[in-house]
């Protein structure tokens, strides 16, 4: 069986007032949550959730309102992934990050279930997620912007990637897309 590594920082609570940039997958990444899209000639590609990754996007929304104090900053559902922007609540015991994270995947996993049941989601085999996640802690403001644009751009280099576009035009990180 293969060994796995702890993923998290060692010595710290994961708990507080800190900015946290969050990533977590679909079992296998299957793009169960949506399709990445070009609306319009010259336009940046969007993501069109699906009506799973909808219900995924509404769940996310909803740590502020489950963790008080918790705000919620950027957010985007890509078809096989989640990234997530947030800065935990002041008060440690209101929340930690493992606590949020794992509240927001056993919700969308039973909604999903409700969805495959009763709304014609696709079904998926044992997991909706993928084991664990990944976290970066923002510890200062140059840091959160390239975050912040990581986020942003997310759908443009998912259409490179996926041959929706060809890199080239200088959009972003001096190498960003242009339409296929």
């Amino acid at each position: 069986m293969q060994q796995r590594h702890n993923l998290r920082l060692a010595d710290f609570a994961y708990a507080g007032a800190y900015v946290y940039f969050v990533t977590f997958c679909t079992q296998n990444r299957l793009p169960l949550l949506g399709s990445v899209q070009i609306l319009s000639v010259g336009a940046d590609p969007c993501v069109r959730p699906s009506p799973p990754g909808q219900m995924v996007a509404q769940w996310v929304k909803k740590l502020e309102e489950k963790f008080q104090g918790v705000q919620l900053i950027a957010s985007v559902v890509m078809p096989d992934h989640v990234h997530i922007l947030l800065r935990g609540p002041e008060r440690e015991e209101n929340a930690n990050l493992p606590q949020m994270i794992q509240w927001l995947k056993t919700q969308t996993t039973n909604a999903y279930i409700r969805g495959v049941k009763t709304n014609g989601f696709p079904p998926f085999t044992n997991r909706l997620w993928q084991r664990g996640y990944y976290d970066h802690v923002i510890w200062n403001q140059r840091d959160f912007e390239e975050v912040g644009a990581y986020i942003q751009e997310n759908p443009l280099r998912w259409a490179v990637k996926h041959g929706l576009m060809e890199a080239g035009d200088g959009r972003t990180h001096g190498s960003a897309p242009t339409r296929k």
